[in-house]
């Protein structure tokens, strides 16, 4: 078992840097013709080149949490403390995620429960675990928005963020956090990405001490808590 795991782990990691690095080269293609590099293009040809760049950006992030999984159980990706503040932290995650709320017409309230408390935290691993958490809330919420909470002190952080969305199962609680599961979608089409977000989330709690849990209301919605350590 231990040797088919490892096989898995070395064909994901080549197989993610095998295709990240053409596709990276077709989208730096598709914005020089979008740019005119080449000469002149019509309206159509800008509104096809677009969607070939938007769905190669869609690729690209498939692609690049696949190979962030691969990375992390694979022992490569190591913490990196320092001094920082995790309200920042949030406000930056949230800032990137924003956009796409809107677009929804969903809010995103944010409640600072107290005052700054700077911290030896790694940086990005928690930026990526409040951005995936945050942007699977937006997700798989159609109406209403994202309450998020967050409380510092003197040995930590935690973090509430709560949605008024589908909710899940309770008897899929237990599968959200494994690696290419996709929830149900409760409409006809599915959902986009594939699968890796929870997964990406649960290694990267794991890796700065944390704990992670989840509940759930069908049709209610869903609250995740994070809990995170202050780093030596």
């Amino acid at each position: 078992l231990r040797k088919a795991y490892n096989i898995q782990r070395e064909f994901l990691n080549n197989v993610t840097h095998e295709v990240r690095t053409p596709l990276t080269a077709v989208q730096g293609y598709v914005q020089m013709l979008l740019e005119g590099t080449m000469g002149p293009i019509s309206a159509e040809q800008n509104a096809i080149l677009r969607k070939v760049l938007a769905s190669s950006d869609h690729l690209l992030s498939i692609v690049s949490g696949v190979l962030e999984i691969a990375r992390t159980r694979s022992g490569t990706i190591q913490l990196q403390p320092k001094v920082c503040d995790p309200y920042l932290i949030l406000d930056k995650a949230v800032g990137s995620i924003a956009p796409q709320a809107t677009k929804k017409g969903l809010y995103i309230n944010i409640d600072r429960l107290n005052r700054k408390y700077a911290g030896i935290y790694d940086e990005q691993k928690l930026l990526t675990i409040l951005t995936n958490l945050i942007t699977n809330a937006v997700k798989f919420t159609e109406k209403g928005g994202i309450d998020i909470k967050m409380s510092c002190n003197r040995y930590g952080i935690e973090v509430i963020i709560s949605d008024t969305g589908f909710g899940i199962e309770p008897e899929k609680l237990n599968v959200i956090f494994d690696e290419f599961v996709q929830l149900d979608y409760p409409k006809k089409h599915k959902p986009t990405g594939f699968g890796v977000g929870l997964a990406i989330v649960a290694t990267m709690v794991e890796m700065v001490k944390g704990e992670l849990t989840v509940s759930s209301v069908v049709n209610a919605g869903t609250a995740f808590t994070l809990h995170a350590p202050k780093l030596e």
